[in-house]
């Protein structure tokens, strides 16, 4: 079921939410391709992203993979993400997992690319600042500071690390470890030497039941009971 949203996550949503977020600048876009899967002809861009710091999360590597999606042609093409080549930006990104793709490609959440501006200050939309968020930044006219930031998204990752702790003391630790492998299908992994497949039982024809057919039959109708009434008494003639 697609996830909808009726509102634009606010800012403490989309770190709740995000996968990484990181402070670098983005170059690209390294690669244009046709975006497949939308009822509109759309195109995709690969950008490379060289990180300065991250403040949640952990890039895989210091040079990271963007995909961000637009309209228009290649050689003219409007992203969904405001994307300002050579500078410095913050970015809260989410994995982009794809059979097509790909691995360790990210793509920031909700178009959530912030550029930092002199005095290391950043503009955030007016709809983005609900009330935890406007406690946790403090915003003077929508302009926070960057280490404002750093402090937020530093709770951030107490608050994830204390739900791991917690959720690793209800699982007992014999059952620690890694998840077994999914197959699609449980039996694939089942030797034989014929196809296995769920199991059904098969009716044995050499029984006295099989073959059989079925009569269907209504039950008889109760007989309706006697009444009880007394007879009425008539009046004597005199």
């Amino acid at each position: 079921m697609a996830l909808e949203l009726n509102t634009t996550p606010t800012f403490s949503e989309r770190v709740a939410a995000a996968d990484m977020a990181v402070v670098g600048t983005i170059t690209g876009p390294v690669r244009v391709e046709d975006a497949l899967g939308y009822e509109k002809p759309r195109i995709m861009g690969f950008f490379e992203l060289q990180v300065e710091e991250a403040l949640l999360g952990k890039p895989p590597e210091r040079l990271v993979l963007l995909r961000i999606v637009g309209d228009g042609s290649m050689k003219r093409p409007r992203w969904s993400t405001e994307i300002v080549a050579g500078t410095r930006m913050l970015l809260l990104l989410s994995r982009d997992v794809s059979p097509e793709l790909p691995e360790n490609l990210y793509t920031p959440y909700f178009s959530s690319a912030f550029p930092i501006e002199e005095g290391e200050r950043i503009r955030l939309q007016a709809d983005l600042l609900d009330d935890a968020s406007r406690k946790a930044l403090r915003p003077t006219r929508g302009v926070v500071t960057l280490a404002r930031v750093r402090q937020t998204l530093a709770g951030a990752v107490r608050s994830r690390e204390k739900r791991r702790r917690e959720l690793e003391a209800l699982i007992p630790r014999q059952r620690r470890g890694e998840y077994p492998e999914v197959l699609e299908a449980p039996w694939g992994a089942i030797q034989a030497d014929v196809p296995v497949g769920p199991f059904v039982a098969i009716p044995d024809p050499t029984a006295p039941e099989a073959g059989r057919d079925v009569e269907l039959s209504t039950p008889p109708k109760p007989e309706p009971r006697p009444s009880r009434r007394r007879p009425r008494r008539t009046k004597r003639q005199t």
